[in-house]
């Protein structure tokens, strides 16, 4: 399953809902979300201050 998986991501034909990303000052913000369980996708970190 990992291996299929890696061949999909390298064909670029996966793909990974983002719920929303956050600039990683931000990140006890990012973790509350995380703990309210409510997040369609993943939550992202972002090393400069641009968020979505």
């Amino acid at each position: 399953m990992l291996g299929e998986l890696a061949r999909l991501a390298g064909r670029g034909q996966l793909e990974v809902p983002i719920a929303r990303t956050y600039p990683l000052e931000q990140v006890q913000e990012a973790f509350r979300e995380l703990e309210q369980q409510h997040t369609h996708g993943k939550i992202v970190l972002q090393p400069s201050g641009e968020s979505r």
